[in-house]
């Protein structure tokens, strides 16, 4: 995987913009159906993406996937077909509490920031709350299933920012037996989304706090009383230490996104 020969990019959401129905809703001035862009488009593009890493797999491409995981099945068939096509395959997941993803998503949303959007140029548009919901269990089920399969050769888990606070990969050895990693990408996943929040964690929630507040009072309080249990101070609890996310070839590699090398 190189800048000369750069992965195959695939996410679903790009898939639903080539939806003959997608344009017309969008466009649509009645805001019921235009809520039904994604929803009418969905599956079909979850088949699509099916078909593109089927496609990718048959011509041996790199490969660079998003999934937030809504549909955990079909993660788990994906990063199959990669497995079993004889992939390395590396795993990125981010782990953030959920108020902090709740509030992370009405901020961008309200002030109109680019990554509120989803890739290629799609429409902004504010994630509802069962969706949130849904991807935010998807992505725990995962996690646990990763756990238990063989294929899965190395996983980090990040914070926001590009912090790395866990990693595990298969030794050589291992890998070559078709043996499986430590299964604690569960638990390094549930332990991030129950810490505390750190000090500067505090400042960006509450400069973001204030401006949804200002906004919507009453959303505002909402997710305030779901971020109150991060605000405490657990000092004399060890996490474990955090390390900025490198890319070959510098680096430790307990902290690298190592663009399918292997040691």
């Amino acid at each position: 995987m190189t800048r000369i020969h750069p992965p195959a990019h695939l996410i679903a959401d790009l898939y639903k913009a080539h939806h003959p129905s997608y344009a017309a809703l969008v466009a649509s001035k009645d805001p019921a159906q235009a809520a039904l862009a994604s929803p009418a488009t969905g599956t079909d593009a979850r088949r699509w993406l099916a078909m593109a890493v089927a496609e990718a797999v048959e011509r041996r491409l790199d490969v660079l996937l998003e999934s937030a995981c809504r549909h955990p099945d079909d993660f788990r068939e994906l990063a199959r077909m990669f497995g079993e096509g004889g992939y390395r395959v590396e795993v990125v997941v981010m782990a953030v509490p959920a108020a902090l993803s709740r509030l992370g998503i009405l901020h961008r949303f309200h002030e109109r920031l680019p990554e509120a959007g989803p890739a290629g140029g799609l429409p902004i548009r504010l994630t509802p709350v069962k969706i949130h919901d849904d991807s935010y269990g998807g992505l725990m089920s995962v996690a646990e299933w990763i756990d238990e399969v063989d294929f899965v050769d190395r996983v980090l888990v990040v914070r926001r920012g590009n912090l790395v606070a866990f990693a595990d990969e298969k030794a050589t050895a291992a890998a070559a037996a078709g043996g499986r990693l430590r299964g604690k990408v569960a638990e390094a996943v549930e332990r991030e989304r129950r810490r505390p929040l750190t000090g500067e964690e505090r400042a960006v929630v509450v400069r973001d706090l204030e401006t949804l507040t200002a906004r919507d009072a009453r959303l505002g309080e909402l997710v305030m009383g779901l971020l109150e249990p991060l605000l405490v101070d657990e000092e004399e609890k060890a996490y474990p230490e955090l390390r900025p996310l490198v890319f070959p070839p510098g680096g430790p590699r307990e902290a690298m996104l190592t663009l399918g090398e292997e040691a």
